[in-house]
């Protein structure tokens, strides 16, 4: 992931479709890791994830994620996520999700959580 993020996917680039494929398959792990959280942690919850190693401008992503709600009422702007992302390796956090910047629930988790690194509700190295 680290030596393609952020890179165009270019289709007629050999090396670029087999990093594709591969990334495909890292996201099928991260399916499996968070499915079995899931099952173990909230067994009536649900999972969000997201399969395709590129965005919509079809850059190449540096992570992969899914997120793990607890309930079906879970709000979805609060998730449990856990993902591969090629700075930090093996994540696993809290996040909020599509939560304007500025919004006072977005700027009250990040008055708790602090800096990313050392977050005690985020985990990654591990």
């Amino acid at each position: 992931m680290s030596k393609w993020a952020k890179h165009k996917h270019d289709e007629s680039n050999p090396e670029q479709n087999q990093a594709y494929e591969y990334i495909k398959q890292a996201y099928a792990v991260t399916q499996t890791w968070a499915g079995k959280l899931k099952a173990e942690l909230f067994p009536v919850g649900g999972v969000e994830v997201r399969k395709r190693p590129t965005n919509q401008g079809n850059n190449f992503s540096g992570y992969t994620w899914a997120k793990i709600y607890p309930s079906p009422e879970a709000p979805k702007e609060l998730a449990f996520t856990v993902g591969n992302d090629a700075d930090d390796g093996f994540v696993v956090k809290i996040d909020t999700v599509g939560l304007d910047e500025s919004s006072n629930p977005r700027q009250t988790y990040l008055a708790l959580r602090g800096d990313y690194h050392n977050a005690l509700f985020n985990r990654s190295r591990m």
